[in-house]
C-alpha cells in the first residue's frame, strides 16, 4: 500500500503571499487527494468568505523550508 504523507492547505491572499498557518491538514497519497479532500469535504463547512480565497498544498515535511513567498505548488 502508498504511503500516506500529511499535506497542509494555506489560503492565498490577494496579494499572492500564503498564509503563514495552514487552515488544515489532510492525509492524502499523492498531490491530487489533498485538492479534491479540501474543496469537496472541508471547504463547503468552512464560512463563506473562505470560498474566495485561493488555496495551496504543500507537503508537511517541506513546509518549514518554504517561505511564504515562494512558488507556488498548487493554486485553486
Amino acid at each position: 500500500m502508498p504511503k500516506q504523507h500529511n499535506w497542509n492547505a494555506y489560503k492565498i491572499f490577494k496579494n499572492g503571499r500564503r498564509a503563514k498557518q495552514p487552515i488544515c491538514k489532510i492525509r492524502a497519497i499523492n498531490a491530487i487527494e489533498p485538492e479534491k479532500n479540501f474543496l469537496n469535504e472541508i471547504l463547503p463547512k468552512l464560512s463563506d468568505n473562505f470560498a474566495s480565497y485561493k488555496w495551496v498544498f504543500i507537503p508537511e515535511d517541506i513546509k518549514s523550508r518554504m517561505p511564504s513567498s515562494a512558488p507556488l505548488v498548487t493554486v485553486l
